[in-house]
């Protein structure tokens, strides 16, 4: 395996599976893999209206615990309430983008993607948003 090719795999890829060959021209697999159109949205996970709308339910139970809590003596902390479903929503859309990547055949793409996804994340618990 030449250099770049095991650059090419490694570290702008997601490695080399087993028995998965060695590409013979690194820039043009890694160019190609820009071209190809982007998979579709996995079955089950919820869509940008039904995560919107668990969102605004969590805040709006956030806000009414903050009111109640209000009038309790300041070294009490408001109690931390994980919400159920926007941890379920997020375990969805995490073993729906791991299996595209076990499955990919743009590696090069998805791991773009992983980089810009975390890039731009914000975390709703910390600031308003």
């Amino acid at each position: 395996m030449s250099q770049r090719a095991a650059i090419s795999a490694i570290r702008f890829g997601l490695g080399r599976r087993p028995g998965e060959p060695v590409v013979a021209d690194p820039s043009a697999w890694l160019a190609a893999q820009l071209r190809l159109p982007a998979p579709p949205p996995s079955d089950g996970s919820p869509d940008y209206p039904q995560i919107a709308a668990a969102i605004q339910r969590d805040r709006a139970a956030r806000d009414a615990i903050r009111a109640a809590t209000a009038a309790q003596p300041p070294e009490v902390p408001p109690p931390l309430m994980p919400d159920r479903e926007q941890r379920q929503i997020g375990e969805a859309e995490a073993r729906a983008h791991t299996g595209v990547l076990l499955t990919t055949t743009a590696p090069f793409r998805e791991r773009l993607v992983t980089f810009w996804a975390n890039h731009f994340a914000f975390n709703l618990r910390r600031s308003p948003v």
